[in-house]
Parts: C-alpha cells; sequence; structure tokens
C-alpha cells in the first residue's frame, strides 16, 4: 500500500511521536530524547512508514544484495561470552581449528561452485593463532580467486592479536589489508554499553576498544559495518544510546558502510541456562530496530540490511517495507547461530531474487563496499 503525504500527515498527527516523525521526515537530526522515545513507542507500523519514505529519499527502491560465504575458521575461544553457544575451549572433543590451507580451499571452493564476491572470516579468539596465521590465508585467498573481497575477523580478535603481538591496532590493521583484507564486519558491538557488556559476559574489549578498532579502520580506508544485537537484557534506552554512539563515530569518520540488526538466539547459551533470557525477540521488535536505525542514520549510513538470517525471508521482506534497502548475503556454511539449536539452511542467489521479485523491487548483486556490479 503506498501512502501519500496527506495521509501519512494525518496518521502521523494520531500518533505519541507526532512531533519526532515530524523532525525525522523533514530531515532534522533526532537527539538521545527522540531515539529513546521512538524505541519504546509502539507505533512500529508508522514508524516503519515514515522510515520507509525516508529509504526511498535516500537510496531508492533497489534492494542490493551479495553471493557471500561464512567460514569459521575456528570455534576455541577464551572469551566464553554468555551470550555465545558456539565458543569451544582447546581440548573439547568438537573444538577444531582449520589450517590456512584448509581455510583457503574453502573460500576457493565457494567462489569457484557459486560466484561468490565476498567470504566473510571469522572465529574465535584462539590463543595458538599468530597474525601470520591471517596474513598467510588472506594472501593465499587473494592469489587464487578473482575479485573475492575478504570482509574479516571481529574487533574481539583485532584486539587479540594486537595484544599477543605486542603491536598497535593500527599496525595489525595495517598488515591484514597488506595481506589482503577488504573490509570489517561489526560483530563484537552486541550492545554499545559497557554496564551490559559486562552483564553479559564480554569479557573482552569494551565500548572504546570496539569504536578504537572501527576509528582506527576508518583512518586506514578499511570500511566496516555497524552491528547490534538485540533482544537479551539490553533495554530501549541502551538500544537508543548504541545508536546515537554508532552515529557519532560516523559523523566523524564516515567509515560505515551497513548497519545489521539481529536478534539475540538464547538456546545452548549461559544467558539462556541461567534463565535471564528465554526466548528469542519477535519480528516486531526487529521492524522497530530497522526502522529507528533508518530514521537516525539517514544518509549518514546509506545501507540497512534486512537481517534474514536470524528473523527468517518473510520477515526480511517486511523489513525492507520498514528502512531497509539491503537483503545482506547468499548463505554457505555458517556455524555460529546453528550451535544455539536454531537451524539455518544455506540460502542461494535464486532464492534471494525469487523473495524480492515477489516484491515488485529492482534488484541488484553488489560488491563488499555495496556498489552496484549489476542488476537482475
Amino acid at each position: 500500500m503506498v501512502i501519500d503525504t496527506k495521509m501519512l500527515g494525518l496518521l502521523l498527527r494520531d500518533s505519541d511521536i507526532y512531533s519526532i516523525l515530524e523532525k525525522a521526515l523533514h530531515g532534522d537530526r533526532l537527539g538521545f530524547k527522540d531515539i529513546n522515545y521512538l524505541m519504546k513507542s509502539q507505533d512500529t507500523h508508522l514508524i516503519g512508514l515514515v522510515a520507509d519514505r525516508i529509504r526511498k529519499e535516500i537510496v531508492g527502491d533497489t534492494v542490493t544484495f551479495i553471493p557471500n560465504q561464512i567460514l569459521n575458521y575456528t570455534n576455541i575461544c577464551t572469551v566464553r561470552c554468555d551470550f555465545c553457544a558456539f565458543y569451544r575451549n582447546s581440548g573439547d572433543e568438537d573444538s577444531y581449528t582449520l589450517n590456512p590451507s584448509q581455510v583457503i580451499d574453502r573460500a576457493v571452493k565457494a567462489w569457484s561452485q557459486y560466484n561468490t564476491k565476498q567470504v566473510l572470516i571469522q572465529g574465535g579468539v584462539n590463543p595458538e593463532i599468530s597474525i601470520e596465521y591471517y596474513e598467510e590465508i588472506f594472501h593465499g585467498i587473494k592469489e587464487k580467486t578473482k575479485n573475492l573481497a575478504i570482509h574479516g575477523l571481529s574487533t574481539s580478535e583485532i584486539e587479540f592479536i594486537s595484544k599477543k603481538e605486542r603491536v598497535s591496532i593500527k599496525e595489525v590493521l595495517q598488515r591484514l589489508q597488506n595481506s589482503g583484507l577488504d573490509s570489517i564486519p561489526g560483530a563484537g558491538g552486541e550492545i554499545l554499553v559497557d554496564r551490559i557488556r559486562k552483564k553479559i559476559g564480554r569479557r573482552l574489549s569494551s565500548v572504546n576498544g570496539w569504536l578504537r578498532v572501527m576509528e582506527e579502520a576508518h583512518k586506514l580506508n578499511i570500511p566496516t559495518s555497524a552491528t547490534m544485537m538485540y533482544g537479551h537484557i539490553e533495554s530501549e534506552t541502551d538500544r537508543a544510546k548504541h545508536l546515537l554512539t554508532i552515529r557519532e563515530l560516523q559523523k566523524k569518520t564516515g567509515g560505515f558502510m551497513a548497519f545489521i540488526g539481529w536478534n539475540f538466539e538464547s538456546g545452548s547459551t549461559k544467558l539462556e541456562q541461567d534463565g535471564l533470557v528465554t526466548h528469542s525477540s519477535g519480528g516486531m521488535e526487529l521492524l522497530r530496530i530497522v526502522a529507528a536505525a533508518r530514521i537516525v542514520f539517514r544518509e549518514l549510513i546509506r545501507n540497512i540490511q534486512s537481517s534474514w538470517l536470524t528473523n527468517s525471508i518473510s520477515m526480511a521482506q517486511i523489513a525492507l517495507i520498514n528502512g531497509a534497502n539491503d537483503w545482506g548475503g547468499t548463505l554457505y556454511d555458517e556455524e555460529v547461530i546453528p550451535a544455539t539449536g536454531k537451524q539455518v539452511r544455506d540460502i542461494k542467489t535464486q532464492e534471494i531474487l525469487h523473495s524480492i521479485k515477489n516484491m515488485n523491487r529492482p534488484i541488484a548483486e553488489r560488491d563488499n563496499c555495496y556498489k552496484i556490479l549489476r542488476y537482475l
């Protein structure tokens, strides 16, 4: 249903956040109180309408996606976050670490078989792995593939490499960049409120740590993503602080390419075992996060992902009419979400095309920096 300006204005006047949404439509920057009200408001549908109007003005109707592989090279991690079901201790029967040749072979196989444009490489904070391990992998992938971008490592992994090697974050990033690293995902962000991070067992990387890695990356012209893990013990106010923190860094550096919100999966986690989180948040929470992100970031972060991985294909479609413009990517080999007990199947290009075509929206394949490669 297309809502014209007059009808939207009439709907706004019946909302308790009328003045906030009016400011958003006029292009005004929202302050913390405004963002907090958005997060707490139950007018999810109306917020979504405003967000989608802004989406259309800023990025148009085209929905982008990338043929992508997620490659988890190790599940050994000494951080042991309470929200993670993926990590294992060294010596556990089901722990593993792929050697560089295995990682390279997996990336090359997906590239040759599925024409992937990006490999997202993440694992855990494994004390047995040195920076040379990553350099060998990145060099090897670049030597054996053409136009395959490496989107790699969480801020926690990067911070640990810095401590292990006793070199600065900047030097770590420079060495990884020289080896072939193209961009960095937002993993490690979770919720950018230290009080919450401590409660969910985020034992490595404070808010300032995450921001420091991201800012150093941006200074080196390494683009990154920003993320939010929501639906655990955080409040709406914590979510508002998170978005505002990201926006402030983006105003300074301009290095964030996209924002991705993903809901916490509680299965097999310590948070679930301790009774702090008993179920996943619903689809309405996803739509509120997506819409609020579009309204808060506007043109500062042009790309908002639909978060299909943790919220299903049908919810991703709805997110695309609530402010999102990017589907994310195809999926091959992801292991982190399945560790919670939630079944996540591989999703291939044709299924994405079918899902978007059902919405009568233009579709384009992009690269890892959100540059459109071709329309489909």
